[in-house]
């Protein structure tokens, strides 16, 4: 049985300062099977899921005090509920409009975690399994003050956590960072196809919201991998990142997950038919049978659940859509400057160890 508390909070400076106090409360409490969650679905509240009722019963005394100094807000329901539809056809989620109210506090109990996705990529075994880990990474990124960075600092962070995720590659980082590589050249072809669409300072500012770095960035981009190398061995990315890849390709060969519902190469040119013009990088993958046979090998596929998990986290992280793609630039550059190499000289190496052209 699983025993879940949701608090619902509408001010945003408050709902981050409680998580970061709920994250403290569980490490304080020394609770190993816990688990958070954000979401908007019936109002944006943070879920927290115990697997003993008198932990719950505990947390729940503990919010309650919390919430006695939070002033509630006048909410514009029929404006969250159009919120929440846009949200869930994005997240492939079943909308939940019944709002509760600013501060409410709601307890129920359950044989599983909900889950409202239309076509869920792993069962409610693995689901629960990854649930767990995510928790234990944001404990970690609270433990080492994430949320009172700035946000430069913060995107340099969350950069590594990307390039733990390319370091799965058989042959190393040198080839992993082709998929973040892949998901910044994809941004900027979408970005172009919707820019005689939308006002030109609307595009100038998404436009700069990725590709302007600070200095503190272009300092990473530059000089920060060497760093990163000596100290990620030691570093809570990594172990959780390998926990999360040995639980993909565990179910992988056990044919638990659903592969149906994730990315496939076959899918690209299907699925990029919005795109002014497919991005040359796409062109080259895409339709080389080699890297297509690779694509849907047991590790690709675990790489490719387990940046899911990844992208999961940026709500928790309170990182914005158009903020993820700016970190996947500043993880990519960095493989670039570190390596003095592009994906064009990267994928002819690939095809040479491949031994084919």
């Amino acid at each position: 049985m699983k025993y879940i508390t949701n608090v619902y909070m509408y001010n945003k400076e408050f709902s981050k300062a409680t998580q970061m106090k709920i994250y403290k409360y569980i490490t304080s409490k020394q609770l190993k099977k816990v688990i958070v969650q954000r979401s908007i679905q019936n109002g944006h509240h943070i879920s927290v899921i115990f697997w003993e009722k008198e932990d719950q019963r505990e947390f729940i005394e503990y919010m309650e005090n919390i919430i006695k100094g939070y002033l509630p807000e006048t909410i514009d329901k029929e404006k969250l509920r159009k919120k929440i539809q846009v949200v869930s056809r994005m997240e492939e989620v079943y909308p939940q409009t019944n709002i509760r109210d600013d501060g409410a506090i709601e307890s129920f109990e359950s044989n599983k975690i909900p889950t409202f996705k239309i076509n869920p990529i792993y069962s409610n075994d693995v689901f629960e399994e990854v649930e767990l880990i995510k928790t234990k990474l944001m404990i970690e990124f609270n433990r080492n003050s994430f949320f009172k960075m700035d946000q430069d600092e913060q995107n340099i962070m969350v950069a590594q956590l990307y390039l733990n995720a390319g370091l799965l590659h058989k042959s190393g980082l040198k080839f992993g960072y082709l998929s973040l590589k892949s998901n910044i050249l994809l941004f900027e072809e979408q970005l172009k196809s919707i820019k005689e669409k939308i006002d030109p300072e609307k595009y100038k500012k998404y436009w700069e919201l990725v590709f302007n770095m600070t200095e503190l960035e272009h300092e990473f981009i530059e000089h920060g991998l060497a760093k990163f190398f000596d100290t990620n061995k030691s570093g809570f990315f990594r172990k959780y990142i390998h926990e999360l890849n040995n639980l993909f390709l565990v179910n992988i060969s056990k044919n638990t997950l659903d592969q149906q519902n994730i990315s496939s190469g076959e899918k690209f040119f299907e699925n990029g038919q919005h795109l002014k013009e497919i991005p040359e990088f796409h062109n080259t993958f895409f339709n080389n049978k080699y890297f297509l046979n690779e694509y849907k090998s047991e590790h690709f596929i675990s790489y490719k659940y387990v940046m899911d998990t990844l992208y999961q986290l940026m709500l928790l992280l309170n990182i914005s859509p158009i903020r993820k793609q700016k970190i996947t630039k500043i993880a990519s550059d960095a493989v670039e400057a570190y390596y003095q190499t592009n994906w064009k000289e990267v994928y002819q190496e690939m095809i040479s160890m491949e031994g084919k052209e």
